[in-house]
């Protein structure tokens, strides 16, 4: 189960960058829960899709994090967690659902039990 920590963590990365229309780099030093849990890395891979490493210290692992972000970033969008996301995007069409959506989806990719 992924901790209130790493999801702390999201949240306020996603809070952090949605209003952001470009992909400039994000200061993960700063993004740290009290427990240890921390922000590791934030990967750009276009202007909607981010690649983030999540150091989940109840886990004492990196979880990978995939992170659509909303078609309109102009304003705040509601996020959606997409657990036991690597099946849900092999066996749906859920992203392409998503793709057009103004909804964050959140997607730990770290495999059985990464949530």
């Amino acid at each position: 189960m992924i901790s209130r920590s790493v999801i702390a963590i999201v949240l306020a990365l996603i809070s952090f960058v949605v209003p952001v229309a470009t992909a400039d780099p994000v200061d993960t030093t700063s993004v740290t829960a009290p427990d240890g849990s921390r922000l590791e890395a934030v990967i750009p891979i276009d202007s909607r899709n981010l690649a983030l490493s999540v150091y989940a210290e109840s886990m004492q692992r990196s979880i990978p994090v995939q992170v659509l972000r909303a078609a309109d970033t102009t304003k705040p969008r509601p996020t959606l967690y997409l657990l036991d996301g690597v099946t849900r995007q092999e066996k749906t069409d859920a992203m392409a659902f998503f793709a057009d959506k103004n909804v964050n989806v959140v997607i730990p990719t770290g495999g059985e039990n990464a949530w």
